[in-house]
């Protein structure tokens, strides 16, 4: 990541991405994205931004913002989702880092408090996929006849 940075911002010879106007950009989010949990394990962020911190060297880019790395699990991602359309994902990072300047916790964790204020906003569009998921599921693995006896529990 720290590697993309330096290519993209170079501030002799920035590399060229077609279709991004980098004149626009003013903050940077690194972000680490993970399909399992991993990204949602405590003390991964503090310890990754470590090792960022040790290969960028910041001072170069201004005044473009360089943020800390976050990272956070396909999970993660999925419980902002529903919230995307009125926020942006860099207002809950945001939010994140103002609560836990070491980001020692979890982007779950801190979700709560950034995502309270607005109340709830599933993403229905995931959840109805995920309910027609289970359903076929417990068709396919079990007897139709008890699932529905079960599902009035």
């Amino acid at each position: 990541m720290s590697n993309a940075i330096k290519k993209v911002f170079d501030p002799k010879d920035p590399m060229e991405i077609e279709g991004l106007d980098l004149e626009g950009i003013s903050k940077v989010f690194p972000v680490l994205l993970t399909r399992d949990d991993l990204g949602g394990t405590f003390g991964l962020c503090h310890y990754l931004n470590g090792e960022l911190e040790r290969l960028l060297y910041k001072r170069p880019y201004r005044p473009i913002t360089i943020t800390p790395l976050f990272a956070l699990s396909i999970e993660g991602l999925e419980l902002i989702s529903g919230y995307l359309k009125e926020t942006a994902l860099s207002a809950a990072l945001e939010s994140w880092y103002e609560r836990d300047k070491g980001l020692y916790s979890s982007f779950t964790t801190e979700l709560g408090f950034f995502t309270e204020r607005l109340g709830d906003r599933r993403n229905l569009k995931l959840w109805s996929q995920f309910q027609e998921l289970m359903d076929d599921a417990a068709h396919t693995l079990f007897d139709p006849k008890a699932v529905d006896q079960t599902s009035h529990v």
